[in-house]
């Protein structure tokens, strides 16, 4: 019940926050002098529409896909997809979606030194940048994520035979890396 209020609380600072963003911008084009702001925008430009931004909990098996909004404030999961697929879904995902950024989880151990799955995460950013070069490929600190989203899915209510499912918690990880991007964007 505490979480429902908290989120509510924090849904309608995020909204009344867009509506003052919305306002400052409205106020600007009013500065134009009357010019069409469209007409300023080129059109048909990939970086001119609002993109969305992905994250990605990548494992050796299986990688955990979760996506913002437009606005870039929540984050919601995606899917779960096998790691020989990613590179397939994500060329589908970057052209669909309109992609603006893409978010990796860096896996960290608790001295912050590098863990087994480390240079493999490296090389995954490194493909990403050369394969999107239009699009922003940054990294987050995912310690913790699997435990927080194993408690999540343990409170959630779910039926036991729902909560076994393997991809479920690099889904919800995924989404758990892209929430924490998102909220330290915002600062």
């Amino acid at each position: 019940m505490i979480d429902r209020i908290r989120f509510s609380f924090f849904a309608k600072i995020i909204y009344l926050r867009e509506l003052h963003f919305r306002e400052l911008w409205n106020q600007d084009l009013r500065g134009l002098g009357g010019a069409n702001p469209s007409s300023l925008v080129p059109q048909n430009s990939y970086l001119c529409t609002m993109g969305k931004i992905l994250s990605i909990d990548f494992g050796l098996k299986r990688t955990g896909l979760a996506i913002s909004d437009d606005q870039k404030i929540f984050a919601f999961g995606l899917k779960t997809v096998e790691s020989k697929q990613l590179m397939t879904e994500l060329k589908t995902l970057v052209m669909s979606e309109q992609l603006e950024e893409i978010v990796i989880g860096e896996p960290k151990r608790l001295d912050t030194s590098d863990s087994h799955i480390t240079e493999n995460v490296r090389l995954l950013k490194q493909t990403l940048q050369n394969e999107f070069p239009l699009v922003k490929i940054a990294s987050l600190d995912e310690r913790f994520t699997s435990k927080m989203a194993s408690a999540v899915i343990a409170q959630s209510g779910m039926k036991k035979k729902d909560r076994q499912q393997k991809g479920l918690i690099d889904e919800i990880s995924a989404t758990i890396i892209l929430q924490d991007y998102l909220q330290t964007r915002m600062k």
